[in-house]
């Protein structure tokens, strides 16, 4: 018996991949334990517990995402895309793969940030388009710095070697 197994995520995101990765040691063991059960049941038992985590079924209501488009400090086009997680049972890593699409349509540096007033104080974070960044304590100041240095790359002439204008 062969089983198949499907991961959530987007063809094109290298996560999927990972995920896919961490899913197949699983999809072997079942493997096992289904090919024992008809021979000893209690040694197919010791073979998946522990693999599968009941968790809660989420009501059937999509999921609303807050972003934001960071604009260049210099001419407002925008140079980053902020991804705001909010649900506290979701981690940044669900909250990337869920707008991997979207953030790829939109071709910008992008970082999830869990959710709060990050203008008042450090949020967890880390950059997740065009590389998976480490999860890390993003500042405002941190994130001020970001933002003019992918302005200052998107208007050279008009940074003149300064630093953005604000």
């Amino acid at each position: 018996m062969r089983l198949e197994g499907a991961v959530a995520g987007h063809p094109d995101d290298p996560m999927t991949m990972r995920r896919h990765a961490l899913l197949e040691p699983v999809l072997a063991a079942l493997e096992r334990g289904l090919a024992t059960v008809g021979r000893d049941r209690e040694a197919a038992r010791a073979l998946v517990d522990g693999l599968l985590t009941p968790g809660r079924v989420r009501a059937d209501v999509p999921l609303q995402v807050a972003t934001r488009l960071a604009p260049c400090t210099f001419c407002a086009a925008p140079v980053a895309f902020l991804i705001f997680a909010e649900a506290s049972d979701l981690t940044l890593g669900d909250y990337a793969r869920m707008m991997y699409e979207v953030t790829r349509r939109h071709g910008l540096p992008a970082w999830v940030l869990r959710s709060g007033p990050v203008a008042l104080g450090p949020a967890e974070g880390r950059e997740v388009f065009p590389t998976w960044g480490e999860m890390t304590q993003i500042t405002p100041d941190a994130l001020a710095r970001s933002i003019d240095a992918l302005s200052a790359a998107h208007c050279p002439p008009r940074a003149g070697g300064r630093g953005a204008r604000r």
